[in-house]
């Protein structure tokens, strides 16, 4: 499972467990791609209700794949405009 960290925002796998509970006050972005064939997604979303932070946001790319995130630049570009738009809320306008 993959755990990506940048200045507080997290696409998660369930790897996200050993995040450092410390840093829950920064913003946390949880990227999850719907038909994720390899990592568990159900647990990557029990993961995002169990972060006790309330600024954390879930974006669920649907009809996505694990896979198609590294082949389909199309859907590449939905889960970047869901990092693109959490960083804008988040870290540039905060």
């Amino acid at each position: 499972m993959m755990l990506h960290y940048a200045k507080g925002i997290v696409a998660a796998g369930a790897a996200v467990l050993m995040f450092d509970c410390c840093n829950f006050g920064e913003p946390i972005l949880f990227v999850i791609a719907e038909g994720d064939e390899i990592t568990l997604w159900d647990l990557e979303i029990a993961t995002y209700h169990a972060v006790p932070s309330a600024r954390k946001e879930l974006a669920v790319i649907l009809k996505v794949s694990h896979m198609s995130l590294y082949s389909r630049p199309d859907h590449l570009s939905r889960a970047g405009a869901a990092a693109s738009a959490f960083i804008r809320t988040h870290l540039v306008e905060a």
